[in-house]
């Protein structure tokens, strides 16, 4: 399982920029440091307890010309000092592994914040098709409950280095005071360690599958209980969205429980084996030697060895456990990385189409069919056109309005825009592309707001300090928003609620048409876009939209005829075959 993570961490580094790369190097150093300074305040108890348990005889053991300045303190003073260099040295590694720690906590935090900025970039500079085909719940579970979990498999894992350099440090400290107490606690970790792993691996891999099914699970079960709320509350069906709610939360729950109690339970397993060989080396040590005194320090240091290394070993398990346990949930943030981001990430700047668009011998089928939605169209559409589109549910409307808006690419055909190709049999380029989408502004049926103000809802994605005043009042004024407005206590700054829930339907698709013309693009397409507007606020609208279409190309789709009064010319569509052209 930690192949996986180290296949995810490929990923992860490729994904860095160098500033952050740089920081795990140091980090890195800290560690090493921090195993260092671990080794040197073990290393001061075995001389510490010597000095505690005979004074007199670490004074008749100095021999080096190093060391012979410690002639001159008496027994009392010279405990003082050694105790003194221990404090010192046990200081100083606090401090050292305080500041690692909080490093490596800080060095994690700005990871996951790249890496889930990352994963939202490649998500939305995506394709289209890839947006149409995606289940929105894979990307909310991503970013919400799957990327914290990436950023804890991340802490883990300099856990895992931490304190694998700690043991291996004071392994050194041991084998050089005594090399067979060393090899009796490498033997005794690595067999209770290694026996503990196998056991749990393939229950952990069992339950992080599970984990992330359940985790997408439940953000589906929130977001259909959201979206449904009307239907819920007049159908009574609030009992049936809480068991499935309830049955998914449950299940992830007990699962995230036993992965916790696999990560810890070694922890008190081995504790207790650990003081159980301590009292066994210990009356070893009491049978064999006589003198006491020259056991104790041995004794001593191994102790506190086996008391450093135990938690440190724990940390190494409760590593492995967990990134074993977010295993499915890290390879979903990874699948999101290696998808790499397929639009430009540029300002918008318009460019300006100033005869026509014309669709040669355009046909087009899904990614997940064969059969073509739309077979070999040909049209052209000029500035001062409005074109009513109008066919069956299926027919292939949705699907040439996204070809014209430059959201889907022709499998054959080629397009044109004043006369100039930029897309022949499919091999679009992306900044070609670009001219579509910049030259055109949609108003769907249901139009999508944002918990913000009218003034926010239509300038979308604007900075206040960009915003146009002039073109700002012309959007009103097409939309017949301009009264209404007027009428507000807080005029256009007043809010209209998550998703518009303060207004009508009405006054929905009117913010969404004047957000399309305060765009200016130079193609308007209305996709069943006045379907909530009454007879007289719909003729006042597209009154209004024949004083601007002179230099514009107004499409507007229905399914009935009879919407379309206002339109010149009609299409017709049937089974992705544009039958009839007509005049008016």
């Amino acid at each position: 399982m930690l192949t996986s993570f180290f296949s995810t961490s490929s990923i992860i580094w490729r994904n860095l920029r160098v500033n952050r790369r740089v920081d795990l190097f140091i980090l890195l150093s800290l560690m090493i440091s921090a195993a260092v300074l671990e080794l040197i305040s073990i290393g001061f108890v075995f001389p510490l307890l010597s000095v505690l348990s005979n004074p007199s005889q670490i004074r008749d053991s100095i021999s080096s010309d190093q060391f012979i300045f410690l002639l001159q303190y008496s027994d009392n003073s010279l405990i003082v000092f050694v105790a003194t260099l221990f404090a010192i040295s046990t200081l100083i590694t606090m401090t050292v592994r305080l500041y690692a720690l909080k490093k490596s906590s800080l060095i994690a935090a700005k990871l996951g914040h790249e890496l889930s900025c990352k994963v939202f970039e490649n998500y939305i500079f995506n394709t289209y098709e890839f947006h149409v085909s995606a289940n929105s719940s894979i990307i909310i579970s991503a970013l919400t409950m799957q990327m914290p979990k990436l950023i804890a498999s991340i802490n883990s894992f300099f856990e895992i280095i931490s304190s694998s350099l700690i043991v291996l440090f004071i392994l050194l400290v041991l084998i050089s005071a005594n090399p067979i107490l060393a090899a009796i606690s490498i033997l005794f970790f690595c067999v209770i360690y290694t026996v503990i792993a196998f056991a749990s691996k393939k229950k952990i891999k069992a339950n992080s599958i599970k984990i992330a099914e359940s985790t997408r699970m439940l953000v589906q079960v929130t977001q259909e209980s959201v979206g449904a709320i009307k239907d819920i509350i007049l159908d009574g069906s609030h009992k049936h969205f809480l068991e499935k709610y309830t049955t998914r939360d449950f299940s992830q729950k007990i699962l995230q429980a036993n992965n916790l109690y696999i990560s810890a339970y070694p922890r008190y397993l081995v504790e207790g084996f650990a003081m159980i060989l301590v009292a066994l080396i210990a009356c070893n040590y009491a049978i064999q030697n006589n003198n006491l005194e020259s056991v104790i320090p041995i004794l001593g240091t191994f102790v506190l060895a086996i008391q450093k290394m135990l938690p440190a070993i724990q940390k190494i398990y409760r590593g492995w456990a967990l990134i074993s346990g977010y295993a499915s949930d890290n390879k979903v943030i990874a699948k999101f990385l290696n998808n790499p981001t397929i639009m430009p990430i540029k300002p918008f700047s318009p460019k300006v189409l100033k005869q026509s668009i014309e669709f040669k011998d355009i046909s087009y089928s899904y990614p997940s069919s064969n059969s073509p939605v739309l077979s070999h169209v040909n049209l052209r559409l000029k500035l001062g056109d409005c074109i009513g589109v109008v066919g069956k549910t299926g027919s292939g409307k949705s699907t040439l309005i996204n070809l014209l808006m430059g959201l889907l690419i022709p499998k054959t055909g080629s397009i044109y825009i004043d006369d100039s190709l930029v897309c022949d049999y499919g091999r679009q380029s992306i900044e070609k592309s670009e001219i579509f989408r910049n030259n055109v502004a949609h108003v769907p049926q249901d139009i999508f707001l944002i918990d913000d103000t009218i003034l926010g809802n239509i300038t979308l994605g604007k900075n206040k300090s960009d915003i146009l005043s002039d073109m700002l009042e012309k959007s009103l004024k097409v939309s017949e928003l301009d009264r209404f407005v007027a009428d507000l206590p807080e005029n256009i700054h007043t809010f209209v609620g998550e998703r518009g829930y303060m207004l009508s339907g009405g006054q929905k698709q009117r913010i969404g048409i004047a957000r399309a013309i305060y765009k200016n693009s130079t193609i308007l397409v209305l996709d069943e876009a006045t379907s909530a507007l009454d007879s007289q606020t719909q003729d006042q609208i597209m009154d209004n939209l024949e004083q601007i279409r002179q230099d514009k190309i107004i499409i507007m789709v229905a399914h009935r005829k009879e919407s379309l009064r206002h339109c010149d010319k009609l299409i017709s569509i049937e089974n992705g075959i544009i039958s009839v052209i007509n005049s008016k």
